[in-house]
């Protein structure tokens, strides 16, 4: 077999050899010689092909990098060459985390910094904390270590035992007794304001809407010295609290009497220390036989 030649004849044309200079100008203005679409290849990645350095991609689209020279603004796009570099796009050079915002160039926690709660210079006072944002006043509650027979002196004896009990360890603070009789109680008589915590600083209860809701964070058996108290079984008196009060906050029978009488023939309402739901404050009566105010109990002790 042969093979078959092919001639391939290549025709110049003459007086065709230069452009015309309108094409050169607009060339020069588009950087891609089409005056219409820029480059043409819809890819903002690629720049619009103008010359123009300040306008970047032209898209005007920020998170791909809008190339606007404004440093205040950022791109976005995590090129430290361009805007800010560190992708959030505030112009700022410093990522920060969730939760977190800039103040004074540091990432803060605005949910817990007392210098700035909620908002960058948004200071709590020296008697408050910031909670979830908000300037708060944190409140201590703590059971007692000692425990009490029924007579307490009525609810103003009550309240004394719980003052001259935390004013041994808080001398600054003023504490009441969690305790109700048949005309007050802690939802009548108690300032509602403010969070609560254990003597270790754990938080018992976001508000006092959270306090009385039937549900706590963690129970109140951290005694007065921050120190826990060991739980025990429910029917030992040892883990229970004379309260008067439901979880509620609200007034409950019976209680001693209004905390007036220690003996074997009244009976009270009591509380269990390492409770978390509704029995922290009125626990059920399954013990067998009546509570009677014959028996020593701790007490809660909430500051005012």
């Amino acid at each position: 077999m042969t093979r078959l030649g092919v001639v391939v004849v290549v025709v110049g044309l003459a007086g065709c050899t230069k452009l015309n200079s309108a094409f050169d100008e607009r060339a020069s203005e588009t950087g891609s010689g089409d005056e219409w679409t820029g480059d043409g290849d819809g890819d903002p990645s690629t720049g619009d092909g103008d010359t123009d350095p300040s306008t970047g991609d032209g898209d005007g689209d920020p998170s791909t990098g809008d190339g606007d020279g404004d440093p205040s603004t950022g791109d976005g796009d995590g090129d430290p060459s361009t805007g800010d570099g560190d992708g959030d796009g505030d112009g700022d050079g410093m990522m920060c985390g969730d939760g977190e915002q800039l103040c004074g160039g540091e990432c803060t926690d605005t949910n817990k910094d007392e210098a700035n709660c909620g908002d960058c210079g948004e200071p709590c006072d020296p008697d408050q904390a910031c909670n979830d944002g908000f300037c708060m006043r944190p409140r201590i509650m703590f059971v007692t270590q000692d425990t009490f027979l029924g007579v307490l002196g009525g609810l103003s004896g009550a309240d004394d035992l719980c003052q001259e009990i935390g004013s041994e360890f808080y001398p600054e603070k003023q504490f009441w007794a969690w305790n109700s009789t048949i005309i007050e109680s802690p939802n009548s008589t108690f300032e509602k304001d403010g969070f609560f915590v254990r003597t270790n600083g754990s938080k018992i209860a976001e508000s006092w809407a959270d306090l009385t809701s039937g549900e706590l964070l963690v129970p109140v058996n951290y005694n007065e010295e921050g120190v826990v108290v060991l739980n025990g079984a429910p029917c030992d008196f040892e883990s229970q609290v004379w309260t008067g009060t439901d979880a509620y906050g609200d007034a409950v029978g019976p209680n001693c009497s209004n905390w007036t009488k220690g003996s074997s023939f009244y009976s009270g309402t009591y509380g269990l220390l390492y409770a978390t739901d509704s029995t922290w404050s009125q626990a059920p009566d399954e013990c067998g036989e009546p509570v009677r105010c014959s028996n020593e109990r701790r007490l809660y002790c909430l500051e005012r």
